[in-house]
C-alpha cells in the first residue's frame, strides 16, 4: 500500500527539520568568519542563505524564505557591525520561523 501524499510530506518535513540545526550551525560559523573579515565568508554565507531560502520554501516554511532573502540583500552591502547585527537578528527570526512550523503548502515531491 502506498503512503498518502500528506503522510509523505509530513515525513519529509520531519526529515528536513532534523537537518536544520546543522545548517544553522554552518551559517553561524560563517557569521563568525564574516565578523572577523575572513576572506570568502560573505560569499559562502550568501550561498548558505540562498540554499536555505529555496529548500525552506519547498518544504512550506515561507517565513524562513523571506528572512533568507532579506539576509541575501543585507549581504549585498559592505560588511559592517550594523550588517552583522542585522544578519544575527535574521538568523533569530529564521530559528523562530522553523519553530513555528510551516506556513505555506509544501511543493510536492
Amino acid at each position: 500500500m502506498s503512503e498518502s501524499l500528506e503522510s509523505l510530506m509530513s515525513r519529509l518535513q520531519a526529515e528536513y527539520l532534523d537537518e536544520i540545526p546543522a545548517r544553522l550551525d554552518e551559517i553561524r560559523m560563517e557569521m563568525a568568519a564574516l565578523a572577523t573579515e575572513q576572506s570568502g565568508a560573505k560569499d559562502r554565507l550568501g550561498v548558505l542563505f540562498h540554499r536555505l531560502a529555496g529548500s525552506a520554501g519547498a518544504y512550506g516554511f515561507g517565513d524562513v524564505t523571506v528572512c533568507c532573502r532579506r539576509a541575501e540583500g543585507a549581504l549585498e552591502q559592505s560588511p559592517s557591525p550594523e550588517v552583522v547585527n542585522q544578519l544575527q537578528d535574521l538568523i533569530k527570526q529564521i530559528e523562530a520561523a522553523f519553530a513555528a512550523g510551516p506556513t505555506t503548502f509544501p511543493i510536492a515531491p
